[in-house]
């Protein structure tokens, strides 16, 4: 599966194009083959991936394309049914709901100011303003604290780090929700794409 593209080059996926062919630069000559005769195999795999991910998000109505896959869109909080699987993806297993008899549950009071966090966090997360991002993660943090098992707040607590261009970070979130919800397939594709370690996605970083 190819690697995120804007994980790939290293840039926010808010990024303006200068900047996105700024990264693409620098990436270009530092992994160029000439530039590592030592391991010119690598390299040449290197930047493949680096010139098909700019080529994805340098044209428009790729980027467009791209930015609208399902697994890149906010998920809404279903009211009172936060840990019930109410994203349009599969539910709890049995194993799941048998764990939730002997769980805990937020109390009505905690469900509305999950509800009000949740809201405020999307707020934020719509904005354009970097400095609101930050207020958004921190949010939808709250709701978590209130309802650990509201997964359309974790999901969206993911986007936003992976929205910022924290990506690391955002692996770390989809990581958890997957192996929480192995058949939620947004969830198990933004993990695979924003896996370190792998071709691809740690360029940004070296």
């Amino acid at each position: 599966m190819p690697k995120d593209p804007y994980a790939t080059l290293g840039v926010s996926p808010l990024s303006s194009l200068d900047e996105i062919k700024r990264a693409f630069r620098n990436l270009a000559k530092l992994h160029h083959p000439d530039q590592n005769p030592d391991a010119p195999m690598a390299a040449a795999e290197r930047m493949r991936q680096i010139n098909e991910a700019y080529q994805v998000v340098s044209d428009p109505s790729a980027r467009k394309a791209y930015d609208a896959k399902p697994e890149l869109q906010w998920r809404q909080l279903k009211t009172g049914a936060s840990s019930k699987g109410t994203t349009g993806r599969p539910g709890p297993s049995i194993l799941d709901k048998l764990g939730n008899l002997f769980k805990k549950q937020p109390a009505q009071s905690d469900l509305k100011t999950v509800e009000y966090h949740f809201s405020l966090a999307t707020t934020y997360a719509q904005s354009t303003l970097p400095a609101s991002w930050g207020h958004a993660i921190k949010e939808f943090g709250k709701a978590l604290i209130l309802d650990p098992d509201c997964r359309e707040a974790l999901y969206n607590q993911g986007l936003m780090f992976y929205r910022s261009g924290n990506f690391n970070e955002a692996w770390i979130v989809f990581k958890k929700l997957a192996a929480k919800n192995p058949g939620d397939r947004d969830v198990v594709q933004m993990e695979i794409q924003l896996r370190p370690g792998d071709l691809g996605s740690d360029f940004g970083s070296q």
